[in-house]
C-alpha cells in the first residue's frame, strides 16, 4: 500500500502545478520557499495565491498591459469631484474609472471578503448594516458616540500593505495589491475597496476597544468612522481614555461630533433611536405621515414645493428605509402611496430626471469643482459677469470637453412592415434640451443667490430662461434669455421678433439669444437653415442685434455654443 502524502507535500503538488502549467517561471530556491510559505498560509485562509502582476491578471481577467499602464499613471485611472457634506463644506471624491473599478471589485470579492472582522464591526459587511449596529446599544443607560476624523486619508499606502502581507502575500505582491487599492498613498473616497480596507486597517484598535469595554460590561461597534459604546452610568468617567487609546494608534476623534446621550434624552446610533427599541424616531414618522397624506389630499405638486425631479424616488425611499427598521409602520403608508397619481408626475418629471443624472455625469467626467458660494453679487455688473461666466463654463464644457451626449438623440434601428431602417443620430429638440441646461444654470446660479426660472408667461409668450437676482434694498434684477437651434426655422424670427417682445414686456434691460449648433461647415448633418454655413449665421444674427441695440434702450448679446458631431475620418 502506498504511503499517504502528507498535507505539506500535497500543498507542495498543488504549489508545483503553477510552475507545471506555466503560469508561473521557475523561481531561484529562496524566492521558492518564500512563495510556497505565501502559498500555504494563503491556502490556510481559503484566500488566492498571487505570485505577480502577470499572475493577478491572469486570475482577474484583467489586461496586463492596462494593469501596469494604471499602476504607472495612476492620475488617468481616478476622476476627481466634491460631493457637498451635510454639516457644510466639500468631501472630495476620487472615482475610480471603468477598468480599475472592475480590478478593485476583484480584490474586494476574492480577498477582502474573505478577511474575517470582529462581530462589532457593522459598516460595508455583507449581512450588517446600520440597522445591526444600532440593536446592539438598545435600552442603555448611557451611549457615547465617538467620530473618527478624515477616517480614509488617514490609512496611508504602508498600513493597505501590511493588510495584504499579514494575510501572508509575499512582499512583491502585497506592494502592487497595495498600490491598486491606494491614490497618492491614501485611500481614495469612492473607490470600492476603501471601506472594507479600512475596516481591517482600524481591526486592531477595535481589538483593543472592545476588550476593554467588556471587562467594564460596556457594549461596542463601530460602523465606518463612527465608534459607538454604551452601558452604565460610569462611562463618563472613561471617555477621555477611551479617546486616548484612539489618538494613540494613529487615529484623530472629532471632538465637535463627540456625543454622550442618556436615557432622558434621545439617544440615536447611526441615525436610529435606541432608547427603548431601534426605531426612526418620532418626529421622522410624524414627518412621513404628513407627507403621504398631503400627497394624497392635495396631489404631489403642491408637496414636491422645489420641483425636485427624483420627488418620488426620495419618498418611497424614505418609506424603504423605514420599512427596514420599522415594516408595521411603514409598510401601510407605502400602500396608500402607490395608489396616489402618478402618471403626470412620471410624464412631467422624466426629462428633468435624465437632465439631472446627466449633470452628474457632467461633474464626475470633467472634473466639475463646486461654486465659490462666498462670491457676492452685489451690482447688475456682478449679476451679469456671474450669468456670463455660467455660460461660458457651458461652452467650454461643450466645445472642449465634448460633453454632447445630453443634446443629442442616438442612432437607432426601426422596424416598419417587416424591414430595418437605420435612423441616424439627430439634435434633440428645444424643448428636450432646456431642462438640462435649466440644471446646468441652476447648479452654478442658485449659490450665488440668483434664481432661473424655465418657460415663464410673459403675457406675449413663455420666455425659455429668466434669471433673476434681489440687491441689498431689495433691488430687483433680471435678465431674459431666449434659447434656439440653430437649424430651426424659426431661429430670425427669435431674435428679432420674440425676445425684443419679451424685454419690452418686462422690466429687464438685458437680453441673452443662446443658440446651439448642430451642423459642421461642410452641411454634413442638416440642411437647416438654409444656404447658411456657420459664419454666415453668425453674420445674420450680429447684423440683427446691431440693429435692434441700437434703436432699443435694451441691450442683447448672442452666444452660439457648438454640440457639433465631429465627421470621422471615415466619413471624410
Amino acid at each position: 500500500m502506498a504511503n499517504r502524502l502528507t498535507k505539506n507535500e500535497r500543498m507542495k503538488v498543488l504549489f508545483d502545478n503553477y510552475f507545471e502549467e506555466g503560469i508561473i517561471s521557475p523561481l531561484r530556491d529562496v524566492e521558492y520557499n518564500d512563495n510556497f510559505k505565501s502559498f500555504k498560509k494563503l491556502k490556510s485562509q481559503k484566500l488566492p495565491y498571487v505570485y505577480d502582476v502577470n499572475h493577478f491578471c491572469f486570475l482577474s481577467n484583467s489586461s496586463s498591459k492596462q494593469v501596469n499602464y494604471l499602476l504607472l499613471k495612476k492620475e488617468k485611472a481616478y476622476v476627481t469631484f466634491n460631493l457637498p457634506k451635510k454639516a457644510g463644506g466639500f468631501r472630495e471624491i476620487n472615482a475610480p474609472s471603468k477598468s480599475m473599478k472592475h480590478i478593485q471589485r476583484w480584490i474586494l470579492d476574492h480577498i477582502l471578503y474573505k478577511m474575517s472582522l470582529g462581530d462589532y464591526v457593522h459598516g460595508f459587511v455583507p449581512k450588517r448594516s446600520i440597522l445591526t449596529n444600532a440593536s446592539i446599544h438598545v435600552s442603555q443607560n448611557l451611549v457615547l458616540g465617538i467620530d473618527i476624523k478624515d477616517f480614509f486619508p488617514s490609512i496611508d499606502f504602508n498600513s493597505v500593505f501590511r493588510i495584504f502581507t499579514s494575510v501572508g502575500y509575499t512582499q512583491k505582491a502585497a506592494h502592487f495589491l497595495a498600490a491598486l487599492c491606494t491614490y497618492k498613498s491614501k485611500l481614495p473616497q469612492g473607490a470600492p475597496t476603501s471601506p472594507m480596507l479600512a475596516n481591517l486597517a482600524i481591526a486592531s484598535l477595535d481589538i483593543i476597544i472592545d476588550k476593554y469595554c467588556r471587562r467594564r460590561n460596556f457594549k461596542y461597534s463601530r460602523y465606518a468612522d463612527d465608534i459607538t459604546i454604551s452601558g452604565s452610568h460610569n462611562l463618563p468617567m472613561h471617555k477621555q481614555k477611551i479617546i486616548e487609546i484612539i489618538e494613540g494608534n494613529g487615529f484623530t476623534v472629532n471632538e465637535e461630533k463627540t456625543r454622550l446621550h442618556s436615557r432622558g434624552s434621545r439617544q440615536k446610533v447611526t441615525g436610529l433611536v435606541v432608547n427603548d427599541k431601534v426605531s426612526i424616531g418620532r418626529s421622522r414618522k410624524k414627518t412621513l405621515r404628513a407627507i403621504v397624506h398631503n400627497i394624497l389630499k392635495n396631489g404631489y405638486e403642491i408637496e414636491n414645493r422645489e420641483k425636485d425631479p427624483f420627488f418620488k424616488e426620495k419618498i418611497f425611499g424614505e418609506l424603504a428605509f423605514a420599512r427596514m427598521v420599522e415594516p408595521d409602520f411603514a409598510n401601510p403608508l407605502i400602500e396608500k402611496l402607490k395608489c396616489a397619481n402618478w402618471a403626470s408626475y412620471d410624464e412631467q418629471t422624466i426629462d428633468s430626471r435624465e437632465s439631472e443624472l446627466l449633470m452628474r455625469s457632467l461633474e464626475k467626467k470633467s472634473y466639475h469643482k463646486p461654486v465659490d458660494a462666498t462670491q457676492i453679487i452685489e451690482s447688475e455688473s456682478d449679476f451679469l459677469k456671474a450669468i456670463s461666466s455660467t455660460i461660458a463654463e457651458l461652452k467650454h464644457y461643450i466645445e472642449d470637453r465634448r460633453w454632447i451626449e445630453p443634446f443629442w438623440d442616438d442612432a437607432r434601428v426601426i422596424e416598419i412592415n417587416g424591414e430595418k431602417h437605420k435612423i441616424p443620430a439627430s439634435p434633440k429638440k428645444e424643448t428636450k434640451i432646456q431642462p438640462t441646461l435649466h440644471v446646468f444654470f441652476n447648479r452654478n446660479l442658485l449659490p450665488l443667490g440668483v434664481q432661473v426660472l424655465r418657460e415663464t408667461d410673459e403675457g406675449v409668450g413663455k420666455l425659455d430662461f429668466k434669471f433673476l437676482v434681489t440687491l441689498k434694498g431689495n433691488i430687483p434684477l433680471n435678465v431674459c434669455a431666449e434659447f434656439k437651434l440653430a437649424h430651426n426655422e424659426e431661429l430670425e424670427h427669435g431674435l428679432t421678433k420674440q425676445l425684443p417682445l419679451y424685454l419690452k414686456a418686462s422690466p429687464s434691460k438685458s437680453g441673452i439669444f443662446l443658440v446651439m449648433w448642430f451642423k459642421d461647415d461642410k452641411g454634413k448633418y442638416f440642411s437647416k437653415p438654409i444656404s447658411q454655413n456657420k459664419s454666415q449665421m453668425l453674420n445674420m444674427i450680429e447684423e440683427a442685434i446691431k440693429e435692434i441695440n441700437n434703436k432699443e434702450e435694451f441691450k442683447i448679446e448672442s452666444i452660439l455654443i457648438d454640440a457639433s458631431k465631429k465627421p470621422s475620418a471615415s466619413n471624410n
